[in-house]
């Protein structure tokens, strides 16, 4: 497996996963590793796999879903759902902002 850096933009994201879109191709089923930016917070190494897809316009849409159960590590999986618990409460302040 190799990592290949892909930009896409969030639509709506929860603890569970993210709709996100890009230029990227993707296929229901790939599974992918995540990392997230938004501002001065990340969540790096997130598994998830893609649950729907939709194109238009030369643009793709996926709804992902995140696999934390994944990797096995319960601190690890604690502290990556710590992670996306705030991710989420920032991403919801900064729509209610706006």
């Amino acid at each position: 497996m190799f990592r290949q850096p892909v930009r896409a933009d969030c639509l709506q994201f929860s603890t569970n996963g993210i709709q996100i879109e890009t230029q990227a191709n993707l296929r229901v089923g790939d599974q992918l590793i995540l990392d997230l930016r938004v501002h001065d917070m990340r969540v790096e190494e997130l598994p998830g796999v893609v649950r729907s897809a939709s194109a238009a316009d030369n643009k793709h849409y996926y709804n992902i879903d995140f696999q934390v159960d994944q990797g096995g590590a319960r601190k690890r999986k604690r502290n990556t759902e710590h992670c996306l618990r705030h991710l989420e409460q920032h991403v919801r302040a900064s729509q209610l902002g706006s």
